[in-house]
């Protein structure tokens, strides 16, 4: 028979949750047993109590709580904030295939009215008749080569493409160059800032994963003088008016591509490489960055370079000149900005290095003077089509003389 203490110590109830025993009344009886405070859910949407403890997934948020079979049929967790919210305040996405809050809709995706869906802002949809603004990373159209018609005059060379559309000409320049911009705004200032190059055949829009929340601009090949005439240069600034941002970003850059064409010979190309990798204080100050893990400037880079150019392979991407496409040598230590005329500057800069180093003797490259950047500042002083390049040169000479790092935007 238990003694008197011994029924002091008994508990009035055990819960059915935690297994633990306490005195006085439960605070909900369920068909399974009883259950403490702790333990004891009360469902938001039919009423009921339920027991926290039984393994099943229960929705909450700052509304309360939902049993496990209203959980199932009433709600679902936001796929980009992971919150939960009733089924009647989410939307299916198109392009991510789930389902998301009311906030993070407005946040990040749009409503097309052709096609009466929600779609992401990366998803190239052709079923409703409008076309995707940004593409996929892996995105590769068909190149369109654009030059003025004096260079289509002069040209001594032509290659017509299979569709007699395009033509292409040896030995000359053409440039191409991929801006990544962050985007500071949401679901609008995203989509206004892509459809700026909604029709254009002058540049497409990509994903990139190095990105928070912005796309990569990818121009079509284009020479020069084509570049400054006709290049839309007006909506780099109308980005920035929407709150798109490049040079303050940690996550954008801008690189710079040459065609291999556009150069006599593997020799020329080589030229090319080594003024870059031995200009590194000279350019890191011009590009606005200085030698980072992306744009490595390492002289080791120049060792059997010729064979690199032609085998493209045993060499590093992330150089100041990447060896490694088909078709174009890339030229990667720009720091990314929408300013027209620094844009303007980085393919002037590409463009003159590139005549500047065809010209360039065996004497001059043996005396080591052909490679300073002082005898290629003398080369370009003057030349109108290095004008902003120039002016670049002329305001920032004297920070780059005493020893700066960078300059401005």
């Amino acid at each position: 028979m238990p003694t008197m203490e011994e029924e002091e110590t008994t508990p009035a109830f055990v819960c059915i949750g935690c297994r633990l025993g306490f005195e006085g009344e439960p605070s909900a009886t369920l068909n399974a047993g009883t259950v403490c405070e702790d333990c004891h859910g009360a469902c938001m949407q039919c009423d009921s109590s339920y027991n926290r403890q039984s393994g099943a997934l229960h929705a909450y948020n700052d509304n309360g709580e939902a049993c496990g079979r209203c959980t199932r049929e009433y709600f679902t967790m936001c796929t980009v904030c992971d919150e939960w919210h009733h089924n009647d305040n989410t939307h299916y996405v198109e392009g991510c295939g789930e389902r998301v809050c009311e906030f993070c809709l407005s946040d990040r995706f749009w409503y097309c009215d052709d096609c009466d869906r929600y779609i992401s802002d990366s998803w190239d949809h052709d079923e409703c008749g409008m076309n995707g603004l940004v593409h996929d990373y892996s995105y590769k159209p068909t190149p369109i080569f654009k030059h003025t018609q004096e260079e289509f005059d002069n040209a001594k060379s032509i290659l017509q493409d299979t569709d007699n559309v395009m033509r292409k000409y040896r030995k000359i320049p053409y440039l191409g160059f991929e801006l990544e911009v962050e985007c500071t705004g949401g679901r609008d200032t995203y989509r206004e800032g892509a459809k700026l190059y909604e029709d254009s055949d002058i540049v497409y829009l990509k994903t990139d994963g190095s990105l928070n929340y912005g796309f990569e601009m990818v121009s079509h090949p284009m020479t020069l003088d084509w570049a400054m005439e006709n290049f839309p240069w007006d909506s780099l600034a109308m980005l920035e008016a929407k709150g798109f941002e490049a040079w303050t970003t940690s996550t954008a850059g801008i690189h710079v591509h040459v065609s291999r064409d556009g150069f006599e010979s593997e020799s020329h190309q080589a030229k090319f490489v080594h003024f870059f990798i031995r200009n590194e204080a000279f350019l890191s100050w011009l590009a606005g960055r200085s030698n980072s893990r992306w744009a490595k400037f390492d002289p080791e880079h120049t060792k059997g370079i010729k064979d690199k150019l032609r085998r493209r392979r045993d060499s590093d991407r992330y150089m100041a000149v990447n060896l490694l496409n088909s078709g174009t040598l890339e030229v990667r230590i720009f720091r990314a900005s929408l300013k027209p005329e620094r844009l303007q500057m980085n393919l002037q800069l590409v463009d003159a290095v590139v005549r500047y180093t065809e010209r360039l003797t065996t004497l001059e490259m043996v005396q080591g003077q052909g490679f300073s950047s002082e005898s290629f500042m003398r080369w370009i002083n003057g030349q109108p089509r290095y004008e902003q390049l120039n002016d670049y040169l002329m305001r920032w000479v004297e920070p780059f003389t005493v020893g700066a790092e960078q300059i401005g935007e």
